[in-house]
C-alpha cells in the first residue's frame, strides 16, 4: 500500500511539474490570435501626437530622434496602420510584417512619451510578448524552409512557435524583475519588505494632499491590516518574489501555466488595491497567454460541433 501511495504521489507531482509542450490546435490558435490581438489593440498608445522634442531622452531615444512619431501629419496614418496590422495578425496574415510594424510603432511612440520625463513601464511586457511572438514565428518560418507562403500566412506550427516565444519573453521579464529586486536590495529584500506599509502610507498621503482622495473599501481595510501586522506585507512580498523567480514553472505545461497565471493576476490585483498600480497590461497578457481562456472556449466549441455539427446544426 505504501508503494502504491508513493507512486500516486510521484505521479501527481509529475503531472503538475512534468514538461509537456503546450500545443494549440487550429481552432484554439485562431481564438488565441484574436485574444492576443485584443491585448495589442487595447494597449496601443494614442497620446504622442503633437510632441515635438525629447527633453529627457529615454532608451533608444538616446541614440535616435523619435519626434517623427509625434508629428500629427504622420501620427494619424501610423496609428491607423497599427490597427490594420493588428487585424491582419488576428487573421493569421503576414504575421512577421504585422507584428514587426506594431513593434516599431509602439516602441517609437513609447520612447517619445518616456523622453518627456514621464515614468511608465506597463506597456513593456506587451512589447516583449510581441517580440517573443515575432521571434517564434520567424524561427518557425526559417525551419520550414522560408518561402512566400510562410510569410503571407501563418499556420498552426508558426502560431504555436510564436505563442511559445511570447510566453518565454513574459517569463523572462518576471524572472529578471525578481533577480533585480534581490540584487538591487543587496540581498535584503525580505528584511526590507516590512517597510512596505510605509510605501502604502505614502500613496495614501499623496492621494489625500494632491487630489483630496481618501482610501476607501479594500485599500483602507487592507492598509489597516498592514498597519497592525507589518509581517503580513513580508509574507505577501515574499510570495511575490518567489513567484517572479519561479516564473519559468509557467512554461512546463498547461496546468502549471494556468496556476502561474492566476497567481500573477491575483498579485497584480492586490498591488492595484494597495498601491493604485493595477498593471492592467500585465494582467491582460498573462490572462491570454497563460490562463488562456481560448483553450476552454475551443474545447466547448469543439464539443458542441461534435454533438450538433454532424446533424447540420451549427454549434
Amino acid at each position: 500500500m505504501k508503494a502504491v501511495g508513493e507512486r500516486r504521489w510521484f505521479g501527481w507531482v509529475r503531472r503538475w511539474i512534468g514538461y509537456e509542450p503546450i500545443v494549440h490546435g487550429r481552432l484554439e490558435m485562431g481564438l488565441l490570435r484574436a485574444a492576443f490581438a485584443w491585448v495589442l489593440a487595447a494597449g496601443v498608445h494614442v497620446h504622442a501626437s503633437g510632441l515635438k522634442a525629447q527633453p529627457r531622452p529615454h532608451g533608444f531615444g538616446r541614440w535616435m530622434d523619435f519626434t517623427f512619431a509625434g508629428d500629427p501629419a504622420w501620427f494619424g496614418p501610423m496609428l491607423a496602420g497599427c490597427f490594420v496590422a493588428i487585424g491582419l495578425f488576428a487573421c493569421g496574415l503576414v504575421p512577421l510584417v504585422a507584428l514587426g510594424y506594431v513593434l516599431v510603432f509602439q516602441t517609437s511612440v513609447s520612447t517619445l512619451n518616456l523622453s518627456q520625463g514621464s515614468q511608465g513601464h506597463s506597456g513593456q511586457v506587451v512589447m516583449l510578448a510581441v517580440l517573443g511572438w515575432w521571434v517564434g514565428e520567424f524561427v518557425a518560418w526559417v525551419r520550414g524552409g522560408g518561402g512566400w507562403r510562410g510569410l503571407v500566412r501563418s499556420g498552426v506550427v508558426g502560431g504555436n512557435a510564436g505563442a511559445d516565444g511570447a510566453r518565454q519573453a513574459v517569463v523572462a521579464a518576471y524572472t529578471v524583475a525578481g533577480i533585480a529586486k534581490v540584487v538591487n536590495s543587496g540581498g535584503e529584500w525580505l528584511e526590507r519588505s516590512g517597510n512596505f506599509v510605509l510605501q502604502w502610507r505614502k500613496v495614501v498621503e499623496e492621494g489625500r494632499f494632491s487630489y483630496g482622495l481618501e482610501p476607501t473599501g479594500m485599500r483602507r481595510a487592507f492598509g489597516s491590516v498592514l498597519l497592525e501586522a507589518p509581517w503580513v506585507a513580508t509574507v505577501l512580498l515574499t510570495g511575490g518574489l518567489l513567484l517572479e523567480l519561479g516564473a519559468f514553472v509557467g512554461l512546463l505545461n498547461r496546468r502549471a501555466a494556468i496556476v502561474f497565471g492566476v497567481l500573477v493576476i491575483g498579485f497584480h490585483l492586490m498591488l492595484g488595491v494597495l498601491m493604485g498600480l493595477p498593471f492592467i497590461e500585465y494582467r491582460r497578457v498573462v490572462l491570454v497567454l497563460f490562463v488562456n481562456p481560448a483553450w476552454v472556449l475551443a474545447l466547448v466549441l469543439g464539443a458542441a460541433w461534435r454533438k450538433w455539427g454532424r446533424r447540420g446544426v451549427a454549434p
